[in-house]
């Protein structure tokens, strides 16, 4: 395995992030997003890329744009919002379509929570480009839980500042996530998708998976037992056998 960095500009920002590499000339790759508050500094992020890149598939990790306080990419939390983050995924697509060394027609897109969300908007834009789709305990609960936040809220009344579980956000999180909605546009996507839960999980709710389970046709499901919103090491050794099952 080898390692690269990877930096590409998206409007005036840079997103980083590292290509971890076969020894395959030209291969599928799978692109890693990470969640709201996380970042590739932290080396918990790399294990499950590492076990990915072990079976001989690429892999591309990478920060969000103001995804948290230690991105290693451009940017404030107080510029970020859901949709800002699937500009940031769109651009690493596109780079990895042109990039030689990666087959264009095998690109499995796996999310992280805040980061499985985007994924998934990402992959019911452009089907055609992404071929399969993983997401850990995805937080399709956001939309929902900050429209009825805030909906009392007038958008020139909005604070500068929010503290949402410990992120600064900005009034562009709660704007942008007015706009989605992110069961319409997930029936759009049709190729193979695998959820992986957790049963006790507040965010990826029991209501989350009956809404994926009617808009994905081609759905596998994974329910870890007594997880929450994150997966101790057991728990994600579990996953990931399920992830290596889902990518053969």
């Amino acid at each position: 395995m080898k390692t690269e960095t990877f930096q590409i500009k998206r409007d005036h920002f840079v997103i980083r992030g590292k290509l971890l590499l076969t020894e395959k000339e030209v291969s599928d790759i799978v692109i890693i997003s990470l969640g709201l508050g996380t970042g590739i500094s932290a080396a918990s992020s790399f294990y499950e890329a590492e076990k990915i890149c072990q079976t001989n598939k690429n892999v591309l990790i990478f920060d969000f744009v103001g995804g948290s306080s230690v991105s290693q990419s451009d940017g404030k939390t107080t510029e970020m919002s859901i949709l800002t983050e699937v500009k940031d995924l769109e651009c690493v697509v596109n780079s990895v379509i042109s990039d030689d060394r990666f087959d264009n027609k095998a690109i499995t897109l796996l999310g992280f929570s805040q980061g499985g969300l985007v994924s998934a908007l990402v992959a019911a834009r452009h089907p055609e480009a992404i071929q399969k789709l993983i997401l850990f305990y995805p937080a399709f609960s956001i939309p929902d839980t900050v429209k009825k936040m805030s909906h009392h809220i007038p958008a020139f009344l909005m604070p500068k500042k929010m503290n949402i579980d410990g992120n600064i956000l900005g009034p562009i999180f709660v704007k942008d996530v007015r706009k989605l909605h992110i069961w319409k546009e997930s029936k759009k996507y049709q190729k193979p998708v695998l959820i992986i839960y957790g049963e006790k999980d507040p965010i990826c709710t029991q209501a989350c998976i009956s809404k994926a389970k009617a808009s994905y046709s081609n759905l596998q499901l994974l329910e870890i037992p007594e997880a929450g919103h994150g997966f101790s090491k057991e728990q994600t050794d579990t996953a990931m056998n399920a992830v290596f099952s889902f990518l053969l």
